[in-house]
């Protein structure tokens, strides 16, 4: 102690051995000093070895697991560091599996999404313009660039066996060895993709390692092919297959599930197109094409004709056909129909012309080329020559045949004026014809015939109908009355407006039945409905006293005359007034108005509106449609109305 303060101090004792050994004493100091440092050494050596094994090594085994996720022997004093250490380590293992099952995942993904790729790209195919041979050989192509696959193969069902009639690069001549049957006692029916036909199912080969491959397992691998699948192409899925389609990749298991169901959708997909293209070409034949004879029909020849810039067309036809059928019977005119298509067909080469099939017995020949009428009519006598020559044979009976032709060179109406040529051939009973324009009279007679017996079947059969045009008021925007307006409705939907037919009505006889028609059918529709409506009236029906009866008695039984508006025509002179008046103040006793139609048109009457004394005048539309643009059409329309107005005629325009 330093007075009060307590101090501390070291004491450095140095022992010299020498001195040691002649001091008992400080013998035993240095003895006790030496054991006693020994053992701290000792203490110290085994306390740092202890800090080695269970701290530090444990550490470093934590530090190597945690960089390198690799689980180290470790020995652990304290057992929560133990199972720390364990449960990291499990941990890491369950994150390196995840993370392989992802790697794996991520790259079935690519993997799938590049089979994706390519069906998507194939599928652009199929709503494509391409044939089927086209399509075929490009899917085909697509397939086979896809990352593992190296070969694929389309193949027909033709009698019993598979015909490949498209593939992708084969290089090591595959392909070509593959004879394929489909008999069950063919070995080579075996195989998947005869199987495939055969099942009618999808044939997944994950090795050629099997026994159906035998006989192409040496072949496949040398061309490197590890796997392959096989895939029915049909029209639906009740459908029989049509085709196979041969996939084959480079690796062994090639073919995962989610690929096989892709490829699967991708084989339905292309079959129903392929299916579907064979039936449009089918149909596309079936409507362009004669069935007896082969050859095109009247539909391409029109096709033909627009195409060309000056066609000249000859048509040809055997006379007094019908008596072959009668005498000889149907078949035997089928036969003579053929042998003479064959016939024109070896002597006419595309150079000089087309051959087509019309009607019955009627063949056309097509020039695209330019030809002296004389060239046309040389080459019908050498045809004509030969038929004098040569008969037909028919089941040992000689068939003569005569022909006879009609030529036109003309760019318009080339068949029309073709068909003339050839009617005025076989009334004059010559072998050739050829169009003039002076010949058009006869067609148009023939033109009259045909609406004639158009518009009598159209009142017979229900196809004459009115068409109902609403009237509308220009102050309150909605429909007040109609007009019924004649159509006739054809059996293939298209309807033919009454400037085509009116006039043939007129001259044949058949007006009044149609006015008849059209006049029933509208008061049987607006007999129930809060509407007029208004019927177009010819002076002709005015000064018909069977027609005016008939109004008379249908307006009265029906109830309807104050929804009846008539409509008389000013561009029909009127020669009577008096009886026209008449007819007028008859029918408004029993409640009908009156308009006066297309007013304006020609030589407008005014004195119509004075004499015939009518509720409504019908501007004509040219005038009306014209008002914008021409100030002559406003002042016409303007002193129209004007003078309707102070004679209280209300005014409609068209």
């Amino acid at each position: 102690y330093h007075g009060e303060n307590q101090m501390r101090g070291s004491l450095l004792i140095t022992i010299n051995k020498k001195a040691v050994s002649s001091n008992l004493f400080l013998q035993e100091i240095y003895t006790s000093f030496m054991i006693s440092t020994i053992c701290m050494v000792a203490l110290i050596s085994i306390i740092l070895f202890m800090i080695h094994k269970y701290l530090i090594l444990p550490l470093h085994a934590f530090e190597m697991l945690t960089l390198d996720r690799k689980r180290e022997k470790a020995s652990f004093f304290i057992s929560d560091l133990a199972n720390i250490y364990n449960h990291i380590s499990d941990s890491y293992d369950q994150l390196d599996e995840k993370e392989r099952s992802l790697e794996n995942a991520l790259y079935i993904k690519d993997y799938l999404n590049n089979i994706l790729h390519t069906i998507d790209s194939v599928e652009h195919l199929l709503i494509s313009d391409k044939s089927i041979q086209e399509i075929m050989d490009e899917s085909c192509e697509l397939l086979s660039k896809h990352g593992q696959y190296n070969l694929t193969w389309i193949g027909n069902i033709v009698d019993n066996r598979i015909e490949i009639v498209a593939h992708s690069d084969d290089s090591t001549g595959y392909v070509k060895q593959l004879n394929l049957s489909l008999k069950p006692n063919d070995p080579t029916s075996k195989g998947p993709s005869a199987q495939s036909t055969i099942t009618n199912k999808t044939i997944v080969t994950q090795s050629i390692n099997v026994e159906y491959y035998g006989l192409w397992k040496d072949k496949a691998k040398n061309s490197g092919i590890g796997s392959s699948i096989c895939l029915p192409l049909r029209g639906s899925a009740n459908e029989k297959p049509f085709a196979t389609l041969a996939i084959y990749s480079s690796k062994p298991f090639g073919f995962l599930d989610e690929e096989i169901t892709m490829l699967e959708d991708l084989a339905g997909d292309l079959g129903y197109s392929i299916v579907s293209r064979i039936k449009k070409e089918e149909l596309q034949v079936a409507l362009t094409t004669d069935s007896l004879t082969g050859l095109s029909n009247r539909i391409l020849l029109l096709e033909r004709i627009h195409d060309c810039k000056n066609p000249r067309l000859l048509l040809i036809n055997i006379n007094r056909f019908r008596d072959i059928n009668t005498v000889y019977g149907f078949d035997a005119g089928d036969f003579i129909l053929r042998s003479y298509a064959k016939y024109l067909s070896k002597e006419i080469s595309e150079d000089f012309g087309h051959i087509f099939k019309l009607h019955s017995d009627t063949f056309a020949i097509l020039f695209e080329k330019s030809y002296p009428s004389q060239s046309i009519e040389t080459f019908i006598q050498k045809v004509s020559l030969m038929l004098a020559e040569h008969p037909f044979s028919y089941n040992g009976i000689e068939i003569w045949v005569t022909i006879a032709a009609g030529y036109s060179d003309t760019t318009e109406q080339t068949i029309e004026n073709a068909e003339i040529a050839l009617k005025i051939a076989k009334d004059h009973k010559v072998l050739f014809q050829q169009f003039d324009q002076s010949m058009r009279s006869n067609k148009e007679h023939e033109e009259n015939i045909v609406w004639y017996k158009i518009i009598k079947d159209a009142i017979k059969y229900g196809q004459l109908v009115p068409f109902y045009q609403p009237i509308v008021s220009n102050e309150s925007g909605e429909i007040v009355k109609y007009e019924a307006l004649a159509r006739i409705v054809m059996d293939d939907g298209s309807i033919i407006p009454p400037f085509k037919f009116l006039d043939i009505a007129k001259k044949t006889g058949l007006y009044p039945q149609l006015t008849k028609t059209i006049v029933e059918k509208t008061i049987a529709t607006f007999r129930e409905l809060p509407y007029s409506v208004s019927l177009n009236l010819s002076t002709e029906d005015i000064t018909n006293t069977d027609m005016v009866s008939f109004l008379r008695e249908s307006i009265i039984n029906s109830s309807i005359g104050n929804k009846i508006i008539f409509e008389i025509l000013e561009s029909e002179g009127v020669d009577n007034y008096d009886l026209v008046s008449e007819f007028i103040s008859d029918f408004k006793q029993l409640g009908c108005q009156f308009a006066i139609d297309d007013f304006g048109s020609g030589f407008s009457n005014f004195e119509h509106l004075i004499k015939l004394h009518v509720d409504f005048l019908k501007i004509d539309g040219s005038l009306i449609k014209n008002m914008p643009n021409d100030r002559n059409a406003r002042v016409i329309v303007k002193n129209i109305q004007n003078f309707a107005s102070e004679m209280g005629i209300a005014t409609i325009d068209e």
